[in-house]
């Protein structure tokens, strides 16, 4: 059995992680994980007690005026009170109390977990929804994974707070009584570079199944964009007619080693259907193709299963855990990719986008040795496709995605148990035991880098 990720260097077009050895993978991540048993057995408590202080808090969750809804800013972003300013519209909207107190987050430099718990995470009557606003370096990507587990959580990042304003008008726009219902289609993109390449299993393990469940159980119409129909061009022409969905299972692009800025362009980028590196424009959509000019996916959800699709950290979270097998460093610092963006603050664009942060590992949808994961509702999937289906029930976007948080609180519990059982003397680290702690861990790592981006209570009029 083999373990790869779905990213490919935008000039080589060779994947940023080769294929690796599953066994090896997981003796790497459960030696390390032994050595780690305090810290992991107080994660789970601690996530337990806060998901049922805010099950008890919570009348509605569906509704973010029932629910709670607040945002989330930085003490040192200079652009606070102009941040206040834009979002008021949306804050009022949304029924919080004070627009102009939001949560103030002290810095990565501070004991910010403390800081959560105490004015966030255990306050009984908090806010189920946090829209967080600012990039990384402000708000670092692991306050939003550790929030996402007990709370509804999205985060927009915009250099130019008119594409904030412009954001904020188009949900208002589209939560209007009058606005118009979108069409009960999903766009399901999937290239295939065939066997063994980790599209071939994210088009037929993945994507097929996702557009039988849009046809046979939802009442819906599959736009299928596979194999060799994945181009680029297909995508741009299919996003006019309002669908509900575009969900992309593909390779992302990654630019190691290049300047700031066309990290900043490249990363999370689409590899469409044929895309051989060299910066190959005709098979690399990027934020810059989003046409702004006319709608594009108005009102949707876009889905982008893809390595770095939400953005990169400087170093990938996996590096310690397999060694050498991943790049040293995948950007020079931390960064949101710019595809998600631009489709944000065109103000005929999708409201949020649900997108992958770091590596993406195709484990963590399906296993080449399982054939019955071919079939709709398998265990990998299920997640995917309750996301799917809740989201054509209109339902919050971060709701949708709630069983991706569920699957790393689960995870969690797992590895403190396993750990647990081995440190009590009730099991020993033989080779079973060092596989099942292994990939638990990656199924846990690989569901905390889905992010949304975007108003975590957007969601699609249906």
């Amino acid at each position: 059995m083999y373990l790869t990720g779905n990213g490919l260097d935008h000039r080589s077009g060779e994947p940023v992680v080769p294929l690796l050895d599953a066994d090896l993978v997981d003796s790497l991540i459960a030696e390390r994980l032994e050595r780690r048993r305090a810290p992991a057995l107080l994660r789970s408590f601690t996530t337990t007690l806060a998901m049922e202080i805010q099950r008890m808090a919570t009348p509605d969750p569906a509704d973010p005026r029932a629910a709670g809804w607040t945002y989330m800013v930085a003490a040192d972003d200079l652009r606070r009170a102009q941040i206040a300013d834009a979002l008021r519209p949306l804050a009022d909207h949304r029924g919080m109390a004070d627009p102009a107190s939001p949560l103030v987050f002290p810095g990565s430099s501070a004991d910010w977990q403390t800081w959560l718990d105490v004015h966030h995470t255990f306050q009984q009557r908090r806010p189920l929804y946090v829209l967080i606003v600012g990039g990384p370096d402000l708000v670092p990507f692991d306050v939003q994974a550790f929030m996402d587990v007990s709370s509804a959580v999205g985060r927009v990042a915009f250099a130019d707070l008119g594409d904030l304003r412009a954001y904020v008008h188009k949900l208002l726009r589209l939560e209007a009584g009058d606005a118009s219902k979108h069409e009960r289609t999903g766009v399901i993109f999937a290239p295939d570079a065939g066997h063994p390449d980790p599209t071939y299993f994210s088009r037929h393990q993945m994507a097929e199944p996702i557009a039988r469940i849009l046809e046979h159980e939802l009442n819906a119409r599959a736009t299928r964009l596979f194999g060799d129909q994945a181009s680029k061009d297909a995508v741009l022409s299919s996003g006019s007619s309002r669908p509900a969905l575009l969900y992309c299972a593909s390779h992302g692009a990654v630019a190691i080693g290049d300047t700031d800025a066309e990290q900043r362009r490249v990363t999370g980028a689409l590899c469409c259907q044929g895309f051989r590196g060299n910066g190959d424009a005709r098979a690399l959509l990027t934020g810059a193709d989003v046409p702004m000019s006319e709608p594009f996916f108005d009102g949707a959800v876009a889905v982008l299963f893809a390595c770095c699709g939400y953005g990169t950290p400087a170093v990938s979270d996996f590096h310690h855990w397999i060694k050498d097998q991943a790049p040293e460093r995948m950007a020079h610092s931390d960064l949101m990719a710019a595809l998600p963006e631009r489709l944000l603050a065109h103000p005929a664009g999708p409201v949020a986008v649900v997108a992958h942060l770091d590596l993406a590992w195709m484990h963590g949808f399906t296993d080449p040795d399982d054939l019955r994961l071919g079939a709709v509702w398998s265990p990998r999937l299920v997640p995917f496709l309750t996301a799917v289906e809740r989201l054509l029930r209109g339902l919050p976007v971060a709701l949708a995605m709630a069983r991706l948080n569920e699957r790393v609180h689960e995870s969690d519990e797992r590895i403190a148990e396993l750990i647990d059982e081995l440190y009590s003397g009730r099991t020993t680290s033989t080779p079973e035991f060092r596989a099942k702690l292994g990939r638990t861990f990656v199924f846990r790592s690989d569901a905390r880098n889905y992010m949304v981006l975007g108003d975590p209570a957007a969601r699609v009029s249906m």
